[in-house]
């Protein structure tokens, strides 16, 4: 079993590795300390589409569960409490209905991430 990163995974690392550098460590500290909800760090994430990463290929998504791991990776390098939100949305919010839904509220819902 091959357990490098592929070219694809190694630039998308690099690439959060830059937004969580400049987007999210130089506030982190004032979020935790205000109570501050990053709303607009979150807007950015979900423009770079990590919302969806974890979403099979035909909702649009990668279907790559290694993927999504390097971002929680990455988010939680950076901020502990903005990993928890994003973990917590697509866990609790996401997930169930990709598993349980049916297709009214997948296509419904889905999309929108």
């Amino acid at each position: 079993m091959d357990f490098e990163l592929s070219e694809e995974q190694k630039m998308f690392q690099s690439m959060l590795k830059d937004f969580v550098d400049n987007e999210i460590v130089p506030h982190a500290a004032e979020w935790d300390e205000t109570n501050e909800f990053p709303i607009n760090t979150l807007k950015k994430m979900a423009g770079l589409g990590l919302f969806g990463l974890h979403l099979p290929e035909e909702y649009g998504g990668s279907g790559d569960d290694l993927t999504f791991v390097l971002a929680c990776e990455q988010l939680a390098r950076g901020s502990g409490g903005l990993s928890s939100i994003y973990i917590t949305t697509v866990s609790l919010a996401i997930a169930p209905i990709v598993m349980f839904g049916n297709d009214e509220q997948r296509s419904k819902y889905i999309p929108r991430v």
